[in-house]
């Protein structure tokens, strides 16, 4: 399958609205009634941009492990080619983080004010932080963000034995199985009591199904049956996005309330609502979301998503510390903190992928699935 644009753009989307969140809710800038009207909303919602990027990260490894599943250098090569995609921009910041705190420690400048928590390291290095978090939160911690990282890496520690194992004409119907049985698995935790909001948000077995329902349309993608027949008759794909999208707009997006719905069923419903949007953009790549998708600027903030995602916390930060420099607390130090930080965060995120990321993701890729009938090339670097 050929790398496909739109989906740089749908990336583009999630990253703006977990920043979008996040300016709001870390900053809290002022703004006028209309402006609040519009921007709120939006903001609320924006923490389902993490779901958004479960989907693709669900559609985009699957559908290349799919592609790879027959090679005999399948394991190595899909291992080696994360750890480029991941792991250099990663440590880079936690060895920051430590740097940063040794500095704090010692400053009595603006460097002491800086709120920089880092969980104990082994939890880092072994990309099980969002077990910490779980039971953590009393605490704002250095790269708490990472806690979707660290799921979708022990997601990859699961899907590459599934791929391999199972024949490829029951993949779906297991994909699908295992979207249920942790929808299940959570609802059941947490209407029982034996999870917090916190814990099924961040544990794994918690929000496996987003990333299944992600396998599960790359499944689907490839089934020239099912897209030629949902190409001729589109009703059902928009019946089931008319659904859950209504549910979705009108569920309360409050994370940390005693949310009954959105912690059993409604994390489903979101990554449904969002596999479909996946969905339509690969069967009607010429309809006007699809062409939207295209706009230049928003392909490349998803193009420098992955660091956009891991810095923005840090930068947003750090520009607040500076502003309050040389501005009193007030709505102008709020409003300079945000525009600073978004210029930081644009010229940390572009140099970092020029300079560093593309080069790692290069050098993954020289490591190359042995080619044979059934293998293809995979898509937008995920």
């Amino acid at each position: 399958m050929r790398r496909i644009p739109q989906l740089d753009g749908l990336r583009g989307i999630a990253i703006g609205l977990v920043l979008l969140h996040h300016f709001v809710r870390q900053l809290h800038p002022p703004m006028p009634e209309w402006l609040s009207a519009v921007v709120l909303p939006v903001a609320e919602l924006g923490w389902s941009g993490v779901d958004l990027f479960f989907v693709l990260s669900g559609f985009l490894i699957g559908g290349i492990l799919v592609e790879a599943r027959e090679s005999p250098n399948y394991y190595s090569t899909f291992y080696l080619r994360r750890a480029f995609r991941i792991l250099p921009l990663y440590l880079v910041l936690v060895f920051i983080g430590i740097l940063l705190t040794e500095i704090a420690a010692r400053s009595s400048g603006a460097m002491s004010g800086l709120p920089l928590h880092l969980v104990p390291l082994p939890y880092y290095f072994t990309f099980t932080q969002n077990f910490y978090f779980a039971t953590h939160t009393d605490l704002f911690n250095y790269l708490q963000i990472t806690w979707s990282l660290a799921v979708e890496e022990q997601f990859y520690l699961t899907l590459p034995v599934l791929v391999r194992k199972i024949n490829v004409d029951k993949l779906l119907g297991v994909s699908i199985g295992m979207v249920v049985f942790f929808g299940l698995l959570r609802s059941v935790l947490y209407w029982r009591g034996h999870i917090t909001a916190m814990q099924s948000y961040v544990l794994p077995f918690c929000r496996f199904d987003s990333l299944f329902i992600g396998v599960a349309c790359a499944l689907l993608i490839r089934r020239q049956s099912v897209s030629q027949w949902l190409e001729k008759h589109p009703w059902p794909l928009i019946a089931l996005t008319t659904l859950s999208g209504g549910a979705f707009l009108f569920m309360d997006h409050y994370l940390w309330s005693k949310n009954v719905f959105l912690h059993t069923a409604g994390f489903t419903i979101i990554g449904i609502f969002y596999a479909c949007a996946v969905m339509w953009i690969l069967l009607f790549p010429q309809s006007v979301p699809s062409r939207g998708l295209r706009y230049k600027p928003l392909m490349w903030l998803g193009v420098v998503s992955y660091c956009v995602y891991l810095i923005h916390g840090l930068m947003l930060t750090i520009a607040n510390s500076l502003t309050r420099l040389v501005l009193e607390p007030s709505d102008l130090q709020l409003w300079a903190a945000a525009i600073l930080g978004a210029v930081l965060i644009a010229l940390v995120s572009w140099g970092s992928w020029v300079l560093f990321e593309s080069r790692m993701i290069d050098i993954g890729h020289r490591f190359a699935y042995e080619r044979n009938k059934t293998l293809k090339p995979a898509t937008n670097q995920a």
